[in-house]
């Protein structure tokens, strides 16, 4: 249906809604900066912003899946931190 990175968006809330779960695929994002200002606007969920910024000092995620394993390892790393 979509060809473009909103793919990725859409599948993301269809996820959320059918399964209360996402699973992120492989797919590369061509717009990444762009993707995850928008999941971070419409989540309310500021994580995806700061996964992008902290990753475009890297190079940037090319996938979901790498954005979301950005995410989790800085909560597990405030969580060691905090005891």
């Amino acid at each position: 249906m979509f060809r473009s990175d909103f793919k990725i968006i859409a599948e993301y809330f269809v996820q959320i809604r059918k399964n209360k779960k996402y699973k992120p695929s492989k797919e590369t994002i061509t717009h990444v900066r762009e993707i995850l200002n928008l999941m971070s606007v419409l989540t309310n969920d500021n994580r995806f912003e700061e996964a992008c910024n902290s990753e475009t000092k890297k190079g940037g995620p090319t996938n979901m899946c790498e954005v979301l394993d950005e995410v989790e390892n800085r909560g597990i790393a405030k969580g060691m931190e905090k005891g």
